[in-house]
């Protein structure tokens, strides 16, 4: 225990470091208070801003909770007309109406594609056509969810920053004592090359938990200071309407859905870490450890957009052993640090869902495996 006391207290006593988390911290923070103060909602003639609009659309919402159907999508046009963007010559453009009316208008009407205002609900099997065709046969749970929005958005940018705060807070923990030249001293002793390499790589590992549950929970916090706790049981699907409705049970709540955002962006954290714990082990300089950990965190990336469009228009779904590299590397790419935390792996079919937690479990060992052989087996 004294060993992983002394291992954490080094991670984490690096004033540079510790400032840096501090101004990701304080950048989030003022960018939720930014979401809530720039609402706007426009309810029975009267105009509200900021807090006092959240607070009037909370209010408003309630009236239609519970199964939505195509009778409170009427009510709610018939009450307060389709929204659109008001574009006025000395102001900026703004989104007229209220969380209710926008919701009908960007899920039951072309609004999406047309950017207008509409004039009627939406006509034919497109994509808004087929959101309609569920959401009016009753499937949707409707609920006050632009906190969770907003929340969704703070995670995912905040895992997306804390991961290249971990990628330069880990690269020195093993690479700092080759260069340093106190590894092979260390390494001399009993306690050095057994419980000396687990103390460092747990302490990365809790250093890294608790600074991820602290910020997570932060913001947690202030989205329910800010918005309140409503719609946590509307649907799902209200969340992220794209392409849910394809993969999510329709039982699923907007609880479960940042559960399982929560856990995704605790593993893409702990993954990071994992890899990165590898790349010091192996990298004499702390420099080069945090080159490589930016390219490999930036690596699926580049496999899943440029490469995988690349070979798709080569062809490569027409003949089965290409398509089967396609498709496996694109299931590994969303299984890194850098997918993780989104919602990428949603996108493709719900069959390769299953591999993901078995290769982040196994990359993460590897990872932890090799960074303890590579140091207990140093040699200058």
């Amino acid at each position: 225990m004294r060993l992983w006391k002394m291992e954490f207290y080094k991670i984490a006593a690096r004033p540079v470091m510790n400032l840096g988390l501090f101004l990701i911290v304080c950048f989030m923070v003022l960018i939720t208070f930014q979401e809530a103060y720039i609402s706007h909602s426009e309810i029975d003639g009267e105009v509200y801003q900021g807090l006092e609009a959240i607070q009037a659309d909370r209010k408003l919402a309630k009236e239609y909770e519970g199964v939505f159907t195509a009778q409170k999508a009427e009510d709610i046009v018939k009450r307060f007309g389709f929204s659109g963007y008001v574009r006025e010559m000395d102001s900026p453009i703004y989104r007229e109406g209220n969380y209710c009316n926008q919701f009908v208008t960007d899920n039951l009407t072309d609004f999406r594609l047309t950017g207008e205002k509409p004039g009627d609900f939406s006509q034919g099997k497109d994509e808004d056509g087929l959101y309609k065709e569920y959401g009016i046969s009753g499937r949707i749970r409707f609920g006050y969810v632009a906190g969770w929005k907003c929340l969704q958005e703070m995670w995912k940018q905040a895992i997306a920053y804390l991961n290249i705060w971990l990628i330069i807070m880990a690269a020195p923990i093993f690479s700092e004592e080759y260069n340093r030249k106190t590894a092979a001293i260390l390494l001399t002793t009993k306690h050095g090359k057994a419980w000396g390499v687990w103390g460092k790589i747990t302490a990365a590992l809790s250093l890294g938990l608790i600074c991820y549950v602290s910020v997570m929970a932060l913001l947690f916090g202030l989205a329910a200071m800010l918005f309140g706790l409503d719609g946590l049981d509307a649907s799902a699907s209200m969340m992220l309407e794209a392409y849910l409705w394809q993969t999510f049970p329709e039982s699923w709540t907007v609880a479960q859905f940042l559960l399982l955002l929560f856990f995704k962006s605790m593993a893409s954290m702990l993954l990071n870490l994992c890899i990165m714990l590898f790349l010091s082990s192996k990298c004499q300089r702390t420099v080069s450890a945090v080159t490589a950990g930016a390219v490999l965190f930036l690596l699926p990336y580049f496999i899943n957009g440029p490469l995988f469009s690349l070979l798709l228009d080569a062809g490569a779904a027409k003949h089965y052993f290409m398509w089967f590299i396609v498709k496996n590397l694109r299931i590994f790419s969303v299984s890194m640090p850098i997918y993780l935390p989104l919602l990428e792996d949603m996108m493709i079919s719900v069959n390769f869902w299953k591999p993901i937690p078995g290769i982040v479990a196994a990359v993460a060992a590897l990872g932890v495996w090799r960074a303890y052989a590579n140091y207990k087996n140093y040699h200058p």
